[in-house]
């Protein structure tokens, strides 16, 4: 294949994965309005699946060619003129950049492809005058000028006002303006119009959020503070479905309300993950290249599956699975990536850390601190390879920093210690709500973000809840028959005895105390039992990630 052709194909690739992105994104809507959950979330599943085929398909027609400047040079210009005037173009070049990585490894370092400058890129909004008064363009914006029937907008525009009040807006000041994001972000059961009120350059967010009651879809909450859109947004919740001509142009806009949020993960949010992975790696190789410290171990336990590695001054960890893993473990590679995988389609309910695998990363060699470094060859050597002054990795799992709890716990007092530990309960359960089993509970797999919230990270023993078979231990009358037998049958695999899980979860002593003060239900099969039924049932429960403030009503995991 010449290089005319491979360009080609590779024009023909992006313009696939586009229409493909946009194809399962606008069933949202009426998913949605139709109260079809398992298909809007099947519809978030698929669409993932569909990146990855479209970077595999990319970086194969990529390995087709004799790789040299030269060829690279017509290829890249004749793909990069193509879609120059295009709105997606920042999309397209972070989707040939990640076919050169899953390609050419450390030869990607060279050939890899400038971003263009983010902030150029705009979107078109729905302005909601102040002309008529305040709560006249309230009223209108409450539905999206009727583009989403909303049975409570009358009764909550009292209270949207009163809120828009409580923040300061003068309704008198003609240069205060009113705008929002013309479709709704659609996640689970509900959907969200995010717009903003401002004055100038300044903004002041306005998220409405809807969800559905037997009265049909109403208003849930009005939402101003930048905390609340960045629990909305969080790295630990599963990804948008939203329409938008302008991805980049969607992520600026966000950037004017939630000012704290890096722009590499709300690509990711939005389900942009090659974008997302691009800025993130190029904000790494800054932090990296402009420090004196090396790449070294992350902070915590060492992990029997996994090797995990940071650098100190960045906000990501870096995870390679070991040749060997120790007893009793026994998981292999391609197993822990289907884990992976089959996590980043759940509802992640806020508890599980968003995980970005990237294919044959190359970073720097003289990066990386010597001990980690001699592991890495040791321990890790059919995974990674040394090439022209890289260390390329096969297969590597990108996370969000987070302090390990068991390193947390030593590092404060009770008094701090104890809302994390409940914290942590609630984690577990709310996984269990949405069908997800942990496996491995033990608090070194688990982390606390800056706002004190237990997020899970390690994935290698997850299952869905309905794979497993939750038991009680057999109660013996007397020492001889439980010295003769310490279960009432054989135990299979997948088989789970939730009254052990006291002996580890929370070490013994005060926290543990408090830990069963409101989460001894874990230990019993009736807790997991109940949820199991629920599940197959084929019932979805859903998390909301707000307090409501508009009907009154909200569910656990705010």
């Amino acid at each position: 294949m010449d290089a005319e052709h491979i360009a080609v194909t590779l024009i023909d690739g992006f313009e696939q994965f586009r229409s493909g992105f946009e194809r399962y994104t606008a069933t949202a809507k009426d998913f949605f309005l139709e109260s079809r959950w398992a298909a809007l979330r099947k519809s978030m599943q698929d669409r993932i699946w569909h990146s990855e085929t479209a970077i595999n398909i990319g970086s194969s027609i990529i390995q087709e060619l004799p790789f040299n400047q030269r060829s690279w040079s017509s290829i890249s210009q004749t793909f990069l003129d193509h879609f120059k005037a295009n709105d997606w173009y920042p999309l397209a070049v972070s989707y040939i950049n990640a076919c050169l990585r899953q390609a050419y490894g450390e030869h990607s370092v060279s050939f890899s492809l400038p971003l263009p400058k983010l902030a150029t890129y705009d979107v078109e909004l729905r302005n909601f005058t102040l002309k008529d008064g305040l709560p006249q363009a309230l009223a209108k914006a409450l539905s999206l000028d009727g583009a989403i029937p909303v049975s409570n907008a009358h009764s909550a525009l009292e209270q949207v006002l009163s809120k828009v009040h409580e923040c300061g807006v003068d309704p008198n000041n003609s240069s205060v303006c009113v705008d929002f994001f013309p479709e709704l972000f659609y996640r689970n059961q509900h959907a969200y119009a995010v717009g903003r009120i401002h004055s100038g350059n300044t903004f002041r967010a306005l998220v409405f959020a809807y969800t559905h009651t037997d009265e049909g879809i109403v208003l849930n909450a009005c939402l101003q503070d930048e905390s609340d859109l960045l629990n909305i947004f969080s790295f630990s919740r599963s990804y948008f479905l939203v329409n938008t001509a302008s991805p980049v142009g969607l992520v600026n806009y966000l950037g004017t309300v939630m000012p704290h949020k890096p722009r590499e993960q709300l690509f990711i949010n939005l389900g942009f993950q090659e974008m997302g992975k691009d800025l993130l790696l190029q904000q790494f190789m800054m932090k990296v290249s402009n420090s004196d410290k090396r790449i070294t171990y992350a902070p915590g336990i060492r992990g029997m599956v996994m090797i995990v590695f940071q650098h100190p001054e960045a906000e990501y960890v870096f995870k390679i699975v070991r040749d060997k893993v120790e007893p009793p473990k026994t998981i292999t590679e391609p197993e822990v990536i289907e884990k992976y995988r089959f996590v980043s389609g759940q509802d992640r309910v806020g508890r599980m850390a968003d995980v970005q695998l990237f294919k044959n990363l190359a970073l720097p060699i003289d990066s990386f601190d010597e001990a980690l470094k001699r592991e890495l060859m040791a321990q890790a050597s059919e995974s990674v390879r040394i090439k022209d002054g890289y260390m390329v990795f096969r297969n590597i799992f990108v996370e969000r920093k987070l302090v390990p709890l068991n390193v947390f716990l030593k590092e404060h007092q009770e008094a701090e210690n104890i809302p994390v530990i409940i914290d942590y309960g609630y984690a577990i359960k709310q996984m269990a709500l949405t069908n997800i089993f942990p496996g491995d509970m033990l608090i070194k797999n688990f982390g606390v973000s800056d706002k004190r919230r237990v997020v899970f990270y390690d994935y290698d023993e997850v299952m869905p809840l309905t794979h497993c078979r939750f038991k009680s231990l057999r109660r013996s009358s007397t020492y001889e028959e439980e010295l003769a037998m310490e279960y009432p049958e054989p135990v299979f695999e997948g088989d789970i005895f939730p009254e052990e899980f006291f002996r580890f979860l929370v070490p013994k002593g005060p926290l543990r105390d408090e830990f069963e003060r409101h989460h001894s239900d874990l230990y019993t099969p009736e807790f997991w039992n109940h949820w199991k039924a629920h599940h197959e049932s084929g019932r979805l429960m859903d998390i909301q990630p707000y307090v409501a403030n508009v009907l009154g009503d909200w569910k656990m995991g705010g």
